[in-house]
């Protein structure tokens, strides 16, 4: 399975405007800082069965990243092939960023960026 993950680092829960990118080479989940341990849950579980990630962090917030962090901590640990994309600035993605390839690390990108990358991505051999 090919995963687009989109990781919202929001200012409080209610201020939810969803920047989505939707894409037909891969399945799509999205989660927030303040997801609950079901949208986790589900989210840790995509992350183990998916061969290939692209990882959207859009964060609108420098909050506490909250259940995301459980997400980023999983990514780290994975050995297989994962493109890492961060919007924002935050202090804690700024630095988990440093785990990753740095060859597959990109900040700041515009959402036709994202898609492009991710495409390409997606259509290269593992």
């Amino acid at each position: 399975m090919k995963l687009f993950l989109t990781l919202h680092l929001l200012e409080d829960r209610f201020s939810f405007t969803p920047n989505l990118i939707a894409l037909d080479e891969a399945r799509s989940f999205d989660m927030d800082n303040f997801s609950d341990d079901l949208v986790t849950g589900a989210a840790l579980k995509a992350i183990g069965e998916a061969e290939k990630i692209v990882v959207w962090i859009n964060a609108r917030a420098h909050n506490s990243p909250g259940a995301i962090l459980k997400v980023l901590n999983l990514l780290a640990r994975r050995k297989k092939s994962l493109l890492f994309i961060h919007n924002g600035g935050h202090p804690v993605v700024k630095k988990m960023s440093n785990i990753f390839d740095q060859n597959a690390v990109f900040t700041d990108q515009s959402t036709d960026e994202i898609k492009n990358r991710a495409i390409d991505f997606f259509s290269s051999p593992a």
